[in-house]
């Protein structure tokens, strides 16, 4: 899992050992907030409505940076 704010607490074996939040949950964070300051979820909005539309919106924003990073990888590659 992608971390946040990594930081290296552990190297075994040549592997690096990262704790920190998830990027997943970071972003869910961020969209939650968002959310939050548009709506009243004490007016017919429930709390596990907000999070799980959270999570929607930090799986959708994964899923972008995963093909940015993919093209940013074939752009890099050099043409024959």
């Amino acid at each position: 899992m992608i971390k946040a704010f990594p930081s290296v607490i552990s190297i075994h074996n040549g592997r690096q050992e990262h704790s920190g939040m998830d990027l997943r949950d970071y972003f869910s964070g961020l969209a939650m907030q968002g959310l939050l300051q548009h709506i009243d979820v004490r007016n017919q909005i429930s709390q596990r409505f907000v999070a799980e539309i959270s999570y929607e919106m930090a799986d959708a924003m994964m899923k972008a940076r995963e093909q940015h990073d993919r093209m940013e990888e074939e752009a890099s590659v050099p043409k024959d």
